[in-house]
């Protein structure tokens, strides 16, 4: 028998207080135990002083899509940057125009003290992360459009980025769904009680 690749697995701490209580996550939030379909963008949004902002792809769930927003500086154009703050010019804002008029901008359309479905479209940001020259920010649009254009806004001023529209079709978004496979749900779990408000649902994670 040939040597495993793996090293051998360490035995489990005991835990005394058993594992965390896990919640359902509300209607709005982007489901667990589903990989979603991909529409492959490859798009450039904005580009200014060395600094390009840009979505790779979208990744569209039953109801809703997760993207991620790329900043990628050039610091031949845009000057050394500083390891330690490769964007001490804070982060871009992004938005997003629905088909009907309607304008989202990060966490529009929740409200804090009412963990259940909101009446409204949502637009929700999960934080992100940056080092060499890249940052990389999350973000879940519910539910997704279905129907006709709609539009992803974007400005940072700070780096000589004004306000950029991109118009996009929401035809390939509902391709996408259909492909989405669900593998499990959390429909199993309990819902979280009235006091606890929707930061505890981590919609992106």
């Amino acid at each position: 028998m040939s040597d495993p690749f793996f090293p051998p697995v360490p035995p489990r701490p005991d835990e005394d207080d058993g594992p965390p209580t896990r919640f359902r996550r509300p209607s709005w939030a982007r489901p667990v135990g589903t990989i979603p379909g991909v529409v492959p963008l490859e798009l450039v949004l904005a580009h200014a002083g060395g600094t390009t902002l840009a979505i790779p792809a979208l990744h569209v769930y039953p109801a809703g899509l997760a993207f991620e927003l790329w900043a990628l500086r050039d610091d031949a154009v845009a000057g050394p940057a500083d390891p330690r703050e490769p964007f001490p010019d804070g982060r871009p804002e992004l938005g997003v125009e629905l088909p009907d008029g309607r304008r989202l901008r990060e966490a529009d359309g929740l409200d804090e003290e009412q963990p259940r479905a909101p009446d409204r479209a949502v637009l929700f940001s999960g934080g992100g992360s940056s080092s060499d020259g890249s940052m990389r920010i999350s973000y879940w649009l519910w539910p997704f459009p279905r129907a006709g254009r709609w539009s992803i806004v974007v400005r940072w001023p700070r780096v000589g980025i004004g306000e950029t529209r991109t118009t996009l079709d929401a035809a390939p978004l509902v391709d996408a769904a259909e492909r989405a496979q669900v593998l499990f749900t959390d429909e199993h779990l309990p819902e979280r009680g009235e006091d606890a408000g929707w930061l505890g649902y981590e919609p992106l994670g």
